[in-house]
C-alpha cells in the first residue's frame, strides 16, 4: 500500500464504489437474501474506507477490499442475529479465502440478476428506477427523492415497499433464459431510457445520464448480440455528446440549429456510429439512435439528412403508432 492524502484517498474510494458497489450488493443479495443487509455492509465499508485508507494507503485491489470488508461485516450481522448456520458458512468461507476470489463469471451473474431484479415488472415502473439507482448504482436516497421531487423519507418507503414486494412475491433473484429473456428485456431497457431521461432533461441530475450510459454498457457486455441493447447505449451516446452545448452562459437551453457543435463530444459521436453499425436491427431503440445519428453527423441543421430521419419516424409509427403517430 502506499500513503494517500484525504482528496485522493476520497477519489479512490468514490472510483472503487462505482466499480465494485453493485459487485459486493448483488453478491450479499444472492448469500443472504436480505437487500437491506447487503446495502447497509456495502456503505460501512466505503464508510470503513474513508476512515482507513488515509492512513493504512489504497490497497492493491480497492474493489476486493470493499468485498471482503463488507462480506465481515454480513458475517457480524449474521452471526448476532443467530441465522441458521447454512447462510453464514457460505459467508465465512469465501470471507477467509483471497479478497476478490469470486470468478468473474459469477461476479457477472450476479450483477445481472440484480439488474433483471430491479426491473421486474411487478413493479412500477417509478419503483424500478429508483431501485435501479439506488441498488446498483449506489446512488443517496436523498438524490434520488430530489429527482422524483419527493420527501427523502417518502422515498426511503417506496424504496421499502419495493424491496418487501420483491420478498413477499417470491419474486426470483434471476436473470430469465429463452423467451422470458426476450419478454423481461424491453422492460429493463424502458428502465434505463427512463433513467437517461431523468439525467438529460432540462431540469435532470446529469448523473443520472451517466450511470444510464454506465448500465447500458454493462448491459451490453453481459448479453452481448443483443441488438436493442447495443442501440439504446449509441443513442444515449449521441444525445449525451451534446451535453456541454445545450445551455448558453446564462445557463438557458439552447434548441439543435443555436449549439455549437464545435462542443459536441466528437470521440461520443464515433462510439455511437461504431456500436450502431454492428445494429442492422430496426427496433425502436435502434431507430432513434439512427435519427440521432443523422443530427450528431450533420454539419449544420440544413445539411442533416431530413429524409432518412422521416424515414426512421415512419418505421416508429408502424411499430408505436399511438406514440409516433402524429
Amino acid at each position: 500500500m502506499t500513503d494517500a492524502p484525504a482528496a485522493a484517498t476520497a477519489d479512490a474510494v468514490a472510483a472503487a464504489s462505482t466499480d465494485a458497489y453493485a459487485r459486493i450488493v448483488a453478491a450479499l443479495i444472492r448469500i443472504t437474501g436480505d437487500w437491506t443487509l447487503a446495502e447497509d455492509c456495502a456503505q460501512e465499508a466505503l464508510t470503513l474506507a474513508l476512515q482507513r485508507w488515509p492512513q493504512e494507503g489504497v490497497p492493491g485491489n480497492p474493489g476486493g477490499w470493499l468485498m471482503t470488508v463488507a462480506r465481515n461485516r454480513a458475517i457480524d450481522v449474521l452471526r448476532r442475529a443467530s441465522v441458521e448456520r447454512r447462510k453464514l458458512a457460505e459467508l465465512a468461507v469465501p470471507a477467509l479465502a483471497d479478497p476478490d476470489p469470486t470468478p468473474a463469471e459469477e461476479v457477472v451473474d450476479d450483477r445481472l440478476r440484480l439488474i433483471f431484479t430491479c426491473c421486474h415488472p411487478a413493479l412500477s415502473l417509478e419503483a424500478r428506477v429508483a431501485l435501479t439507482l439506488r441498488t446498483i448504482c449506489g446512488v443517496a436516497t436523498a438524490d434520488i427523492a430530489r429527482a422524483f421531487l419527493v420527501s427523502e423519507s417518502t422515498m426511503t418507503r417506496r424504496l421499502t415497499r419495493a424491496k418487501t414486494k420483491i420478498a413477499d412475491a417470491g419474486i426470483p433473484y434471476r436473470v430469465p433464459t429463452g423467451p422470458a429473456l426476450a419478454e423481461r428485456l424491453p422492460g429493463v431497457l424502458a428502465v434505463l431510457y427512463l433513467l437517461f431521461t431523468h439525467g438529460y432533461n432540462a431540469d435532470g441530475r446529469p448523473a443520472f445520464a451517466d450511470e444510464a450510459i454506465r448500465l447500458a454498457r454493462l448491459l451490453r457486455q453481459l448479453i452481448p448480440g443483443q441488438g436493442e441493447v447495443s442501440a439504446l447505449l449509441a443513442l444515449f451516446l449521441f444525445q449525451h455528446s451534446r451535453r456541454d452545448a445545450r445551455r448558453d452562459r446564462r445557463g438557458n437551453l439552447l434548441p439543435l440549429d443555436k449549439q455549437d457543435r464545435l462542443r459536441w463530444d466528437r470521440a461520443a459521436i464515433t462510439e455511437g456510429l461504431h456500436i450502431l453499425a454492428e445494429t442492422p436491427e430496426d427496433g425502436p431503440y435502434a431507430l432513434q439512435a439512427r435519427i440521432a445519428a443523422c443530427h450528431a453527423t450533420a454539419a449544420s441543421v440544413d445539411a442533416t439528412d431530413w429524409p432518412a430521419i422521416a424515414a426512421c419516424y415512419d418505421k416508429l409509427a408502424r411499430i408505436h403508432p399511438h406514440r409516433w403517430s402524429s
